[in-house]
């Protein structure tokens, strides 16, 4: 197993714009700066038909995908490499089906999945994928689970969608299956053996899970570059929430916990929307940053390392669109409300460092380091590459997210929210090659080279 090389420490700096944790690399004590991208599941392989990005693993035929052009994994991170990219999420579940998932095929029903088997294959390709990222120097954040995965679009294709495994879950309390609309009441009410109050379906439901989760840290926690994220985008209607995520962080810490030590082997991170992160809201969510719930005293280790930022950069959610609240969209024109209403600043570059303060300033209590994520921030998807360059400049840590729509968004270089076009005929990487192209951050020394 590769020795503990990224940490959180407290940053010692005196700037206010600068965060008080950040991540840290023993290799030289360095402060590390992240180039963040995530798209949605490099690693299962998309079938004929779907849109996406479809790669290939040394277990697959050059038949694997006969509708799209196709990359190995060690390209993709050749390719990724070339544009400063060193950070990457990956998603273990995604709003579509793919080749290969976490759960092996039911012996007694070969068309469902049997969540008491985790897929050796699959295992086998993350494990290969997070190798390939090591060596090209990218770490790899694996999101164990999304919301997008419990959403209508998402749940229909889903493992645990009951149509789809012979382990009669997810189900209600009568035994009837989990509507798609209604998966977002039940995935993440969970309980552990022991609760003192027990229900079967929610004892059932956290054991696959948990067998699920560690068989994916265990595969790969032997590499240093393995970082992990509890759940993409959490909100408050997800029913549980708070508590799902102190369980599966308490799970996630004693598989990575070093006796020795004390401390976790690997990184864990925890993604929200604000209508969690704000306790006026949502009181208790974040408590388990601070240890509690862990073992027998309140004051234990902080559970998780890490803030994926998804915020509006806004103290006001009335006034967000999309995932922080509110209607409309800044781009199409819809949303209602002026950006310089929003955040108020003389030029781009200060209200982005708005947006920024903001974030630090409603986690003061809490010792882990922000990567801030442009999919939920809208000032930044206004202008992407400045947006970068304002966080690298408060060594701070950056992601953009795509998705295939995202490839073709904006183009600040000709104006805010024009669209970037790209051949059908072409590779997505093209297109997010293109992007990158434009983005100011690309030649910047702050990036960090692993």
């Amino acid at each position: 197993m590769d020795p503990m090389r990224l940490f959180v420490a407290p940053t010692g700096a005196t700037n206010p714009l600068d965060q008080k944790y950040d991540i840290f690399d023993t290799v030289g004590n360095r402060r590390v700066n992240l180039f963040g991208f995530s798209f949605f599941d490099e690693v299962g392989g998309l079938l004929p038909g779907a849109s996406g990005l479809d790669l290939l693993s040394s277990q697959d035929t050059a038949q694997a995908a006969t509708d799209r052009f196709s990359m190995t994994f060690n390209d993709y991170f050749a390719t990724l490499k070339a544009y400063k990219v060193n950070y990457l999420r990956l998603f273990v579940f995604n709003p579509y089906r793919v080749r290969v998932e976490p759960f092996a095929m039911a012996v007694s029903n070969p068309a469902k999945y049997d969540l008491n088997v985790v897929n050796a294959t699959y295992l086998a390709r993350l494990d290969e994928f997070v190798a390939a990222a090591k060596n090209h120097g990218i770490v790899v954040c694996i999101s164990l689970s999304c919301k997008q995965a419990i959403e209508p679009g998402g749940f229909a294709s889903n493992p645990f969608n009951y149509n789809n495994n012979v382990n009669f879950v997810i189900a209600d309390d009568a035994g009837t299956a989990v509507k798609d609309v209604d998966a977002k009441y039940y995935y993440c009410d969970i309980q552990e053996p022991n609760d003192p109050h027990p229900v079967q379906r929610k004892i059932l439901l956290g054991s696959l899970q948990r067998r699920l989760f560690d068989a994916i840290v265990g595969a790969t926690m032997k590499h240093w570059n393995a970082m992990y994220e509890l759940f993409n985008e959490p909100y408050s209607g997800i029913t549980n929430v708070r508590e799902w995520h102190r369980i599966v962080a308490g799970w996630l810490h004693r598989k990575l916990v070093d006796p020795a030590t004390g401390k976790r082997r690997r990184l864990v991170s925890i993604s929200s929307v604000d209508d969690l992160l704000d306790e006026r809201s949502s009181p208790g969510f974040t408590c388990f940053l601070d240890g509690l719930g862990i073992g027998p005293s309140p004051a234990g280790p902080p559970l998780v390392d890490v803030l994926s930022y998804h915020g509006g950069g806004t103290p006001n959610p009335s006034q967000w669109g999309g995932y922080g609240g509110g209607t409309g969209s800044l781009c199409d024109g819809t949303q209602p409300t002026p950006v310089d209403q929003i955040i108020h600043g003389n030029n781009v570059a200060q209200k982005h460092q708005r947006g920024i303060v903001d974030a630090m300033h409603r986690l003061p209590f809490a010792p882990v380091a922000l990567i801030f994520d442009t999919d939920s921030h809208y000032i930044a998807q206004r202008y992407p590459g400045v947006f970068a360059q304002e966080v690298l400049n408060v060594d701070g840590s950056f992601n953009q997210r795509w998705s295939p729509g995202y490839l073709y968004k904006m183009d600040e270089t000709q104006g805010p929210c024009t669209k970037v076009t790209v051949p059908p005929d072409n590779h997505h990487l093209l297109g997010l090659g293109q992007r990158l192209q434009k983005m100011h951050v690309l030649n910047a020394s702050r990036i960090t080279v692993f």
